[in-house]
């Protein structure tokens, strides 16, 4: 039932390069952002060892998925029962990637962190910059399911009833644009564009396609 498969350990070998110094799309490449390689970097940084990182990791983002899903569902619901069976089978289903997620599964954290704020109040502005920069570096962590993800969400959002639903837009792509313009500058500083292009644009449609 509990087991570690390949793909997830795929951006554990991602952060195992950055933290020797290499540099992704430029020593080496994945048909997928950096993003989900950042906090297993981290990690392995803090602890210098790749088994208590990977343990750390991977039961900090079932905790978080799991607090997540009750959370929405309560705020939305104000059933606790329901709240619980739903991050109970979230935590289930998680559950089985110890050691570490695949990279899908981050990009659909960010997503889902991104629904939590949608549902709380706090600074108007800033909310929904905070979305469409999530929903950006979801997007960013993989394409295709980053890109399915945050364009449900995105949609769900836009049709949500709002009387300034042209400011919260204007501010979700704002944010969005934020960090599309950072990932675009970390390419072109520290990294080969055309093997960014290859990977993370081309690769992904050929291997769909066959």
């Amino acid at each position: 039932f509990f087991s570690l498969g390949d793909d997830n350990i795929l951006h554990w070998l991602e952060a195992i390069r950055l933290n020797s110094g290499q540099l992704i799309y430029n020593d080496f490449y994945v048909p997928w952002g950096p993003i989900s390689s950042l906090i297993p970097y981290l990690s392995l940084k803090l602890t210098d060892s790749l088994g208590y990182s990977m343990i750390i990791v991977s039961v900090l983002y079932n905790y978080i998925a799991g607090l997540l899903v009750y959370l929405i569902i309560y705020y939305t619901t104000y059933s606790k029962n329901l709240s619980r069976v739903s991050s109970i089978l979230t935590l289930a289903w998680f559950g089985i990637f110890i050691g570490g997620w695949y990279v899908d599964h981050v990009s659909y954290l960010i997503t889902l962190f991104a629904s939590f704020l949608f549902i709380k109040k706090f600074n108007y502005i800033l909310k929904f910059i905070l979305i469409g920069s999530l929903l950006a570096l979801s997007l960013v962590t993989k394409q295709t399911t980053g890109f399915i993800s945050s364009l449900i969400l995105f949609i769900l959002i836009i049709f949500y009833p709002s009387e300034k639903k042209i400011y919260e837009i204007i501010s979700m792509i704002f944010g969005g644009l934020i960090i599309l313009l950072i990932f675009v500058l970390y390419i072109v500083i520290f990294s080969n564009a055309d093997v960014f292009i290859d990977n993370f644009y081309r690769y992904p449609i050929e291997y769909s396609i066959n």
